[in-house]
C-alpha cells in the first residue's frame, strides 16, 4: 500500500512498476501506454486501465495480476514446480518468490477433478487429494509443452539434427 502519485491523501494497492509509484482509482490508468514496459504482461494498472481491450495472459500472468488485486489467489499446479516444461529451475524459484510476494499460493503436486457451481454463488474446486476450494470463480489455464518436432526444422520447414 502506498500514496497515490496524484492524490497523496488517499491510499491505494495499485503500485506502477515501471515508474515506482502508486495510483488511486481515480488514476487508474497506463502513464506510458505507448512505451515499452517489462512489467506490463502483470500489471493490474494497464488490465484495469483498459475499457473493452481484449488481452491474452497465461495462468501466471492472471494469477500475479489477480493477486495484485488483493485478491485471494491459488495457482493449482499438478507437477512438483511450475512451468518445469518449458523453464529452468533456477528461474522457477524465482517465479515462485514472486507469486509468494503478490499473494498467490501455489499448490503444487495437486491435480483439479472437479468445478462444482455453487447455485451461482461461486465455485468449488474440487482436487484430487479430497480438498476442496471455495472460489468466487475459477481461471482454467492449460500449460504449454515444447514441440521440438517444429524447433528440429529449419525455415523451410526440413528437418535438421537436433544437436550441433
Amino acid at each position: 500500500m502506498g500514496q497515490c502519485a496524484c492524490h497523496p491523501e488517499i491510499e491505494t494497492r495499485f503500485m506502477c512498476m515501471k515508474h515506482n509509484n502508486y495510483l488511486c482509482e481515480e488514476c487508474l490508468k497506463c502513464q506510458d501506454p505507448e512505451l515499452y514496459c517489462k512489467f506490463r504482461s502483470a500489471c493490474p494498472i494497464w488490465f484495469l486501465g483498459k475499457k473493452g481491450g481484449k488481452e491474452l495472459l497465461d495462468g501466471v500472468e492472471v494469477a500475479v495480476v489477480l493477486g495484485q488485486m488483493g485478491l485471494e489467489v491459488y495457482l493449482v499446479e499438478m507437477l512438483p514446480q511450475m512451468l518445469m516444461a518449458t523453464t529452468e529451475p533456477e528461474f522457477i524459484t524465482d517465479v515462485e518468490k514472486t507469486l509468494d510476494a503478490e499473494g498467490v499460493r501455489l499448490l503444487t503436486n495437486r491435480k483439479v477433478a472437479e468445478f462444482r457451481n455453487r447455485n451461482g454463488r461461486g465455485v468449488d474446486v474440487k482436487l484430487e487429494n479430497g480438498e476442496t476450494l471455495a472460489a468466487d470463480f475459477a481461471v482454467l489455464s492449460v500449460g504449454v509443452v515444447p514441440n521440438i518436432e517444429l524447433a528440429a526444422q529449419d525455415a523451410a520447414g526440413k528437418r535438421k539434427p537436433l544437436s550441433g
